[in-house]
């Protein structure tokens, strides 16, 4: 029998060095990809992507059998249960908020309790999972490796002070805005590179003197900026693991973060990034900001705590122990 399938897919949303589908590079594991099986072509984010996904979980649940565990690394999209076999293991790895209205929470509680491991990737939805619903599960932090990329000269202002935004999950545009507002009022030597945004955000800031509005654009293109930029700024309603975060981080760009649950399961302590705790705190932040070199110490403290070789080994581990169970 043979050890491990990982079973899930690619998110093109991520860049080539972002995406939890890294967790297939554990040498000791096969894996079962979306692209792979029927209707892999839909993208993610889709409504039609439920089909792709929904004979994903099938066609899994058949080849299971060959393997002592089978690990689906976005668990969130499983909704029917398991039957518990003695000799197979199931591991999901749960992202987004458990407390989300847009999930079936109750199909979902159902599929938890019928696994033999959860592996969740922030502190908080740990505590959440035991306290409210008694279940057990391991805080294994994402993976991440410093991104490789031909660097790309960037339309960057460098008399200005440049911060990116990046990404769109569970991103707090409200607090965005209001800083954007605030810097063109106060701070008009700061330029705000808005990348992997929605449409509405892309239409609303278009015309925004401090905001440069970027369409998707190549890893390249995309590092380079975040290279480029002084600053990333990542106002967050609810965190878990943040690629983006990361991203700033391997490559040493510091991150003006919140300080709420979750965050501080990846985020280096000030002052290699810098945190705020209400409006208040970030106004007072953005008008102090100044130039700031790369800090080897970030991308140290990075590399110390979330490279995916560390994490193979701690998933590892745990499915050792969950064998002997």
């Amino acid at each position: 029998m043979k050890k491990i399938l990982y079973v899930g897919y690619r998110d093109n949303s991520h860049s080539s060095a972002g995406g939890y589908d890294s967790i297939i590079g554990n040498p000791e594991a096969d894996c079962l990809m979306g692209e792979n099986v029927p209707f892999g072509f839909i993208p993610v984010s889709t409504r039609g992507k439920i089909f792709n996904v929904t004979f994903l979980d099938i066609i899994s649940r058949f080849k299971r059998l060959k393997y002592a565990i089978t690990h689906y690394f976005y668990g969130d999209t499983l909704v029917v249960p398991f039957l518990r076999l003695n000799r197979h293991k199931i591991v999901v790895t749960i992202h987004l908020n458990i407390e989300e209205e847009r999930r079936c929470k109750s199909s979902f509680i159902k599929v938890l309790r019928s696994v033999d491991g959860i592996v969740v990737l922030s502190t908080n939805q740990k505590k959440m999972l035991k306290e409210k619903y008694n279940l057990d599960s391991v805080f294994i932090p994402h993976g991440f490796n410093r991104p490789k990329f031909e660097k790309v000269e960037s339309i960057l202002n460098k008399n200005k002070i440049n911060v990116c935004v990046l990404g769109q999950n569970y991103r707090d545009y409200d607090t965005m805005e209001a800083i954007i507002k605030f810097c063109l009022e106060r701070r008009s030597d700061i330029c705000f590179h808005l990348i992997g945004q929605p449409q509405r955000i892309k239409e609303q800031f278009y015309n925004y003197c401090n905001v440069v509005v970027y369409p998707r654009i190549p890893d390249d293109k995309y590092f380079s900026v975040v290279n480029d930029c002084d600053y990333s700024f990542l106002p967050l309603t609810f965190a878990t693991a943040n690629n983006a975060l990361l991203e700033a981080g391997f490559l040493g760009t510091a991150s003006i973060l919140p300080q709420i649950p979750g965050v501080e399961d990846y985020g280096a302590p000030s002052p290699l990034n810098l945190y705020y705790s209400n409006m208040a705190e970030a106004k007072k932040l953005f008008v102090s900001l100044k130039k700031r070199n790369k800090s080897l110490d970030l991308i140290r403290f990075c590399e110390e705590n979330f490279l995916w070789d560390s994490v193979y080994y701690k998933l590892n581990d745990y499915y050792k122990t969950l064998m002997v169970k």
